[in-house]
């Protein structure tokens, strides 16, 4: 038995252990909460790989690029993809939103007097932002944003010497074999990390989802896995196999889902892409800005849940309001790399910038972590689009990719 179950597929595997973990969180309850540092301590295990991970693969991977002005014309369109996912997520949300209206006939009281100081940041500050002073400092930090400024920094730099430095190229390429061994090593242990996780949220949370917040939530998953799918649709426009990449890309997907963060799926979603017929170099820094600046679930979730909020209270916005929330959840995005829940975090300034009582927060905080994990998967779901869709407009997928075949075959 327990050799039928290794010959089974990692996402197959993953799935049944989610499965036994939503039932065992159904009849436990919150006892489970206590197991929550194991299931802490594989999300760790995924991000200390992601730090290890992006210098070595991104050098190696540019080396390997003839052509280092290619990697900026694949990434414009990378990132014309992202905005394009951010538009629809933004549509989708305020259609879905007013069509069902979750929130009316709530009635909820409006606080009296409260205060509230929203914190900005313009962009230059951004921009300014990506650059460490400390390069040990950013990585010590985890700040993906400035990690990817350095690889990719050393990694251009090193391209343009290649040859004048082969022991280097060779380091890079080396240790990135080590550090990909070492993943699939703590990979092993995802399904039961992944079940360990679903049971706990279930555990802790499961009784949440009953009664108002009910619609609430279907519209979330309802309207989550309908922009992951288009995702698929996307990459079948662009004229390659639906099936090969919606296969390829589950895995990672279901790393997000359960861990609620698409940072711990960056490892397997980069090699996910590759595995497709995308360069090494540039599914490399493809998925990693993807990380940074995809946040097309995220974006998703604040538009709903600010006008939802906005229902329960008995206020009516106009559609002119909610598309500048839409919008202004697009950027506020940007600053939640990879933290589990970061959605939650933001919200407040975007009800205080609607002239919404942050308070509000308060009516889905229960749920949070339930609808956490469809919008971190349509993340994964976006950036290996993106990245996929951008190398094939510039003839950059391998000939033999399953993805350039008719018919899917494993």
């Amino acid at each position: 038995m327990w050799k039928k179950w290794n010959s089974l597929n990692l996402s197959v595997q993953i799935i049944i252990c989610v499965i036994i973990g939503f039932l065992i969180g159904v009849f436990a309850g919150e006892e489970l909460s206590v197991l929550s540092p194991l299931g802490d301590m594989f999300i760790k295990a995924i991000q200390m790989m992601v730090i290890l991970i992006i210098v070595p693969s991104i050098v190696s991977g540019f080396c390997s690029v003839d052509n280092p002005a290619q990697l900026g014309k694949t990434g414009v369109k990378i990132i014309a993809v992202f905005a394009f996912m951010y538009v629809l997520a933004a549509t989708v949300a305020i259609v879905l939103v007013n069509l069902f209206k979750p929130g009316v006939g709530m009635q909820i009281v409006i606080p009296e007097g409260y205060t509230y100081e929203p914190v900005s940041q313009t962009f230059l500050q951004l921009l300014s932002s990506i650059v460490p002073k400390n390069p040990v400092q950013a990585f010590a930090d985890g700040n993906l944003l400035q990690i990817l400024f350095v690889s990719v920094l050393l990694a251009c730099c090193t391209t343009l010497i290649k040859d004048k430095v082969p022991a280097v190229v060779t380091f890079f390429d080396q240790l990135n074999s080590v550090i990909m061994k070492m993943l699939s090593a703590i990979m092993r242990v995802s399904p039961y990390a992944a079940g360990l996780l679903m049971a706990i949220a279930i555990g802790v949370n499961g009784p949440a989802i009953l009664g108002d917040l009910a619609i609430f939530i279907l519209i979330m998953y309802v309207g989550q896995f309908l922009l992951a799918f288009c995702n698929v649709l996307v990459v079948g426009a662009a004229g390659m196999n639906m099936v090969a990449y919606f296969r390829r890309v589950l895995e990672p997907a279901i790393i997000a889902f359960t861990t609620r963060s698409s940072l711990a799926a960056l490892p397997a979603n980069i090699e996910c892409v590759t595995d497709l017929g995308v360069p090494r170099g540039i599914g490399t820094f493809g998925v990693t800005i993807g990380n940074t600046i995809n946040m097309g679930g995220t974006s998703f979730y604040q538009a709903v849940c600010v006008v939802f909020i906005a229902q329960a209270y008995g206020i009516e916005m106009s559609l002119t309001q909610q598309i500048i929330v839409a919008l202004s959840a697009a950027v506020l995005c940007v600053s939640l790399v990879g933290i589990p829940g970061g959605g939650l975090a933001s919200l407040g300034v975007l009800l205080a910038g609607a002239g919404l009582p942050p308070e509000g927060v308060g009516l889905i905080i229960a749920v949070d972590a339930i609808v956490d994990m469809p919008r971190t998967l349509n993340n994964v779901f976006g950036d290996a689009s993106a990245t996929i869709i951008a190398s094939k407009l510039d003839g950059l997928i391998a000939a033999d990719s399953p993805l350039l075949r008719r018919k899917y075959k494993k």
